[in-house]
């Protein structure tokens, strides 16, 4: 399969859609609505306990910046 039909691929258990896109057994978490709306909510608690601010590292202007993909 490739990657553009096999992204869409879903299975449905016990009422919630999972991914399967890694295989049955490798995603944990479901990616319906529930879950994005309860995902929603964990980012605005964390942005109300770090006072609306997305990072707290002393950046005043950089100059360079390396990502390193870690989500």
């Amino acid at each position: 399969a490739s990657l553009t039909s096999s992204i869409n691929e879903f299975v449905y258990e016990h009422g919630r859609r999972y991914h399967t896109y890694y295989g049955k057994d490798k995603n944990l978490l479901p990616v319906d609505e529930v879950e994005q709306d309860r995902l929603d909510l964990h980012h605005e608690v964390f942005l109300g306990l770090m006072e609306r601010e997305l990072l707290k590292a002393p950046i005043k202007d950089p100059q360079r910046i390396l990502d390193i993909g870690t989500g």
